[in-house]
């Protein structure tokens, strides 16, 4: 299994090892107001940017380094 970042105009990037975490956080701009019959209501807002933490080790030289890619594997099947 391969993980993929597409970004910008289409562009897409394999990391060479799959993230052993990965979370994604959304946040919006909500705001509270106190109306007097009804008490503290919750507006809902636009999103916010959303954060991508990802927690995985790169290897220190790639060169000397054997791992294997989505994009070699599907090579090496045909």
């Amino acid at each position: 299994m391969g993980f993929y970042i597409t970004y910008g105009k289409n562009k897409t990037v394999e990391l060479p090892v799959n993230p052993a975490e990965v979370s994604i956080k959304y946040e919006t701009d909500d705001k509270q107001t106190n109306i007097i019959s009804y008490g503290e209501i919750n507006q809902i807002g636009e999103y916010k940017l959303r954060n991508f933490d990802f927690d995985f080790v790169l290897p220190r030289h790639m060169k000397v380094t054997h791992y294997l890619t989505a994009c070699i594997l599907k090579m090496s099947a045909r």
